[in-house]
């Protein structure tokens, strides 16, 4: 979509009728008046902060409400123990760089963990620039494609504490922004000279 990833279909039901979780808690939904613009959309996760995907495909309505009338996506967030343990120590530090020839992006990643006792910290910022995907063909098959560049920061922080070996108690916390600037040309005809969003 004009704004980024739209949303899931299961079972040929999608929209607000799949329900998103992150760690267990309700993605907002798109307002109804707000999707024919392409302005909103359910896109608020970014894929370096996860740690697993689970897809609950099938009426889970009566355990979740109507929300989950097609099924259910749910993110799994990363914890500090994810890296700590990877190490064997009591603090990990990383920078990593990608790139995505699909739309020129480029993402570059800052994760930082720690543990002192009973508790882990974990800090992951990740910041994304990039282009509108160009389809196969865009000028000689004649399909017209809208440019755009966007750009996207994501801060993901999260504190465990672990009294006992059964027991956790977690904090977290996630900062979301993104910008987009799209040059509408599939909107230009003779009664529109530009269109941007």
């Amino acid at each position: 979509a004009r704004a980024g990833a739209g949303n899931y279909t299961i079972r040929g039901i999608g929209d607000n009728r799949v329900l998103l979780l992150i760690d267990g808690l309700d993605v907002q939904d798109m307002p109804e008046s707000n999707s024919a613009s392409g302005g909103y959309t359910r896109d608020f996760v970014d894929l370096e902060n996860l740690k697993q995907v689970e897809i609950l495909r099938g009426p889970a309505s009566a355990l979740y409400g109507s929300d989950a009338l097609g099924g259910i996506v749910s993110y799994v967030t990363k914890d500090p123990s994810d890296y700590l343990d990877l190490v064997g120590k009591d603090w990990f530090a990383s920078i990593k760089g990608a790139y995505s020839s699909a739309d020129d992006s480029f993402a570059e990643t800052a994760t930082g963990a720690m543990r002192a006792g009973d508790f882990e910290v974990l800090g992951l910022y990740t910041r994304r620039d990039g282009h509108e995907i160009e389809p196969n063909g865009t000028v000689a098959g004649g399909v017209l494609y809208n440019p755009q560049d966007y750009s996207s920061d994501n801060f993901l922080g999260k504190l465990v504490f672990s009294p006992t070996t059964e027991d956790k108690l977690k904090v977290t916390g996630e900062f979301a922004r993104k910008h987009q600037f799209t040059n509408v040309l599939t909107d230009v005809a003779g009664s529109a000279l530009s269109s941007t969003s």
